[in-house]
């Protein structure tokens, strides 16, 4: 039963009120869609996850990122290595993604 079947069934169902081995079926199948759905959606994020992890250190997709180096929480971040003579132990990782832009 494709995911479209399955909403206008429960809803003519919810508006209808069909016998309730129809609604057991019904919630059986609408479960297993749920089901599905959610180990899509882990899937998806976890993807998504490891492909922002990738990303980690490009400066231009960073949510501080400016043209101008070494300001603001750029100034010790180890991914900003325009100025390398920042000591190893005076280094953060700032870079925070900046999130999905709009086209």
């Amino acid at each position: 039963m494709t995911h479209e079947i399955l909403v206008r069934e429960l809803i003519e169902y919810a508006e209808n009120g069909k016998s309730l081995v129809d609604g057991y079926r019904l919630c059986r199948s609408a479960a297993s869609a749920v089901e599905i759905l959610d180990r899509l959606c882990d899937l998806y994020e976890s993807e998504r996850d490891a492909a922002i992890e990738e990303l980690r250190g490009k400066c231009s997709v960073c949510k501080s990122y400016t043209p101008f180096h070494r300001r603001d929480k750029c100034l010790n971040c180890k991914w900003d290595n325009a100025s390398p003579a920042c000591p190893i132990e005076y280094q953060e990782d700032n870079w925070e993604w900046e999130g999905v832009q709009e086209v």
